[in-house]
């Protein structure tokens, strides 16, 4: 079995990597939305 402060770390990781997947893709989801209304 696991460690549980190895699998904490690992939810965290994953935690803080979705998240700044979600930072990366909505500004540009945004922006692609914002050319559309604009053609």
């Amino acid at each position: 079995p696991t460690c549980p402060v190895t699998l904490a770390v690992n939810l965290t990781t994953a935690a803080l990597e979705r998240r700044f997947i979600a930072n990366e893709i909505q500004p540009l989801l945004e922006r692609k939305d914002r050319h559309g209304h604009e053609d």
